[in-house]
C-alpha cells in the first residue's frame, strides 16, 4: 500500500505519480464512425433540367436558376442557383428552403425559407429588385465559359 504521507516527503516519487496520472488522462480519446447508407435502402432519384431563368438586376445579368425535376414524381424538384459564370452557389428545394454551398464543407448552410426569386437573390447577393426572366436551356450551354 502506498503511504501518501511519506511519499510527499520524497519529491521524486511525487513527480512519478503525477507523470503517471497525466499519461493516463492524456491517453483518453473519443472517436466516432459514420456508416454509409445501406445500398438496399437507398432511393435513387434522377432529376433532369426542365426550365431555366436568368436573374437580372437593373438590366445586368447576375446569375441563373435552373429547375431540375423528377419525371416519376410530379412536384418533386429542386432549383440550382448559379452565378453569371454558371458556378453553382446553392439550391432551393420545392418547399422554398434556400441552402448555400460552402467550400470545403460537407453540408450546405441554410440561408432562409422564401420564394424562388427572393431565395435566388439572397444566394447571389442581389437586391429585392431582382427579376427572373425565362431562358432556353440550350442557351445556358452556349453561354457557359469554356474550361481547359
Amino acid at each position: 500500500m502506498l503511504d501518501v504521507k511519506h511519499s510527499a516527503e520524497r519529491p521524486g516519487l511525487r513527480h512519478a505519480l503525477l507523470a503517471c496520472l497525466v499519461a493516463a488522462l492524456g491517453a483518453c480519446t473519443t472517436s466516432s464512425e459514420m456508416q454509409p447508407i445501406n445500398a438496399d435502402e437507398a432511393v435513387v432519384q434522377e432529376l433532369h433540367p426542365d426550365r431555366a431563368w436568368r436573374v437580372v438586376e437593373g438590366g445586368s445579368l447576375r446569375g441563373y436558376v435552373v429547375r431540375f425535376a423528377d419525371a416519376n414524381q410530379p412536384g418533386r424538384c429542386c432549383f440550382s442557383v448559379r452565378n453569371e459564370l454558371q458556378q453553382e452557389l446553392g439550391s432551393i428545394d420545392e418547399l422554398g428552403r434556400v441552402w448555400r454551398f460552402v467550400p470545403h464543407q460537407r453540408e450546405a448552410q441554410w440561408v432562409c425559407t422564401s420564394t424562388l426569386t427572393r431565395g435566388a437573390a439572397r444566394l447571389l447577393g442581389t437586391g429585392e429588385a431582382s427579376l427572373l426572366e425565362p431562358v432556353e436551356l440550350d442557351s445556358l450551354l452556349q453561354s457557359a465559359p469554356e474550361t481547359h
